[in-house]
Order: structure tokens, then C-alpha cells, then sequence
């Protein structure tokens, strides 16, 4: 069930990131029917409830507060909000996506996660013994917000020690990190020995062949390697909220629809925050015996 709450909440939050980032309108010579800033909040109340461009512009035609606070004279069509998303350049969803992530503890973790690309049911293409691959998310996550800073997407199966340098160098450009958190997938010395470089601690599990890496492995503090586990949880709220398919046919839209989707999960960290600083204040100043 929706609440019509957080609904106004969420939209005001997401709002709030888009007005600064994106611009009123894609061109000068625009029929001005609808600004970015409303076809974007738009999306990402579609993205956030799990729906398709029909049925949330069927919510949204008797949803009368979203309408007022989002000052829409009219219904758009599911084609316009469609046609919005593809128009739209991949940057954009990036930079929303850095913007909403907020000041950076310097504490991260790093782990992957897949998400399906099939647009027929499990059921026929197994039996037509069709393998579709999936995409392969790597998302860096902020120990401490649990937001998600930086990510790579890729359709190919390149290994996990292949990308961890490039996705740190560009998370670096943004925010400052003191330590990386990853499992064994990532045990490669020259990722240790670039990072190492760089003044960031690697807290990286080797792969135990023999017992001087036994050795390694018990040296390193179960409380600083063990907040990798918020890594993985971010991966799990992201695919069990949001879905843990694609929908877009195309490669370069499906990034796109992730990037969507990890900024949809900052806002809904912000707004979880909020609602939590709200209840203690109530409880502090007007529940008191």
C-alpha cells in the first residue's frame, strides 16, 4: 500500500536533488507542456514503487496531491514519461546519482551484484535452452550513510579484480577513501599494492592456498572486515525494493534504469533518516510522562 506521506515526502526529497542537477527544459524551443523536473520526480516514483509507464500513470491520475505539489495542469502520457527516459543522456543519472550521495565517510565496501535482462518468462527460456546474460553491478558503499557512491555496470563477465581499480579511481575524483572493504574475489596484490600507493587501507580476504595467507587472514580485525556485510545488504534492499530484473530491452538504457534505481535508494536512505530524526523529536518533546 502506498502512503500518501512518504509519497509527498520522497517526492519533495527527490525534487530537491533534480531542480539543482538537470535543467527546467531540454531546449529553448520546447513546447513547455511539462518541465525535466517533473518528468524526472515522476520516474523515480515509478522506479521507487516497481511500476510500469501505464499502470503509474494510472496512480498518478487520482493522485491529486502529487499533482498539485508537482504543479501539473495535466496528465502526461506513458509515452512522453518513455520517451523522456530514452531522450535523456546517461550522464544526467550519474551526476544525480553523485549528488545524492552526500559527504563520504572514507570508510567503503565494495561487492558486486547481477541483475536479470530476460524479457520472457524463466519458464520458456528454459525450455527453449536460451542463456541470456545478466548485468553485473558493482556498487561502492558508504560504511557509515550505507549510500551508494559510485558504481560499474557491464554486460560482459569481466572478473571483479579487473574493475576494482578503475571504479576506486573514479569514486576518488568525488569523494576521499581511507579504507576498502571486499572478499577474496578482489585478492590481487596489485590491487593491494596500488592502493596502498594511494594511502587507502585494503581490507581485502586473501584466498588461503597456503598457511602464510592463513596467516594473513587471521591477523585481519573481524570488526573492521566484518562492516563488508553492509555492502551486501545494500545489494539486497536494492533488488528486494526495486526489483531485481531490468526492464529496458537496450544495454545502454539498462544502465541507465540503474543508475535510476541507486539514486532512488539514496533518496530513500534520506528519507528513512528524516522519518527516524521525526519520531525521536515527537517522542523527546511530546510523549514524555
Amino acid at each position: 500500500m502506498i502512503s500518501p506521506g512518504r509519497l509527498l515526502k520522497f517526492a519533495e526529497l527527490c525534487l530537491g536533488v533534480v531542480v539543482r542537477e538537470v535543467s527546467e527544459y531540454s531546449s529553448r524551443y520546447s513546447r513547455k507542456d511539462f518541465t525535466q523536473w517533473q518528468l524526472m520526480t515522476l520516474c523515480c516514483l515509478m522506479q521507487k514503487y516497481k511500476r510500469k509507464y501505464r499502470d503509474f500513470i494510472e496512480i498518478l491520475e487520482v493522485a491529486t496531491k502529487l499533482q498539485e505539489f508537482l504543479g501539473l495542469e495535466k496528465i502526461p502520457h506513458f509515452t512522453t514519461l518513455n520517451k523522456f527516459f530514452l531522450r535523456m543522456r546517461a550522464k544526467v543519472f550519474a551526476i544525480m546519482l553523485y549528488a545524492s550521495s552526500g559527504k563520504s565517510s572514507g570508510d567503503t565496501s565494495v561487492d558486486s551484484v547481477s541483475f536479470d535482462r530476460r524479457h520472457a518468462s524463466r519458464s520458456y527460456t528454459e525450455r527453449a535452452k536460451m542463456h541470456i546474460k545478466s548485468i553485473k553491478s558493482t556498487p561502492v558503499v558508504d560504511i557509515e550513510t550505507q549510500k551508494i557512491l559510485e558504481r560499474h555496470n557491464t554486460t560482459t563477465r569481466k572478473h571483479d579484480s579487473q574493475i576494482m581499480l578503475p571504479l576506486l579511481k573514479k569514486t576518488r575524483q568525488r569523494h576521499k577513501i581511507k579504507t576498502v572493504r571486499g572478499d577474496c574475489g578482489y585478492d590481487d596484490q596489485k590491487i593491494r599494492k596500488s592502493l596502498r600507493k594511494d594511502k587507502i587501507r585494503p581490507l581485502i580476504k586473501h584466498r588461503e592456498f597456503k598457511p602464510l595467507q592463513k596467516a594473513w587472514n587471521k591477523r585481519m580485525k573481524k570488526k573492521d572486515y566484518g562492516q563488508r556485510w553492509k555492502s551486501e545488504t545494500v545489494n539486497s534492499v536494492v533488488k528486494r525494493k526495486y526489483g531485481d530484473d531490468v526492464s529496458s530491452k537496450k544495454w545502454n538504457t539498462q544502465f541507465k534504469e540503474l543508475d535510476l534505481r541507486y539514486f532512488v535508494y539514496n533518496i530513500d536512505v534520506d528519507l528513512r533518516k528524516l522519518s527516524v530524526y521525526l519520531i525521536g523529536f515527537l517522542r523527546s518533546n511530546f510523549l514524555q510522562v
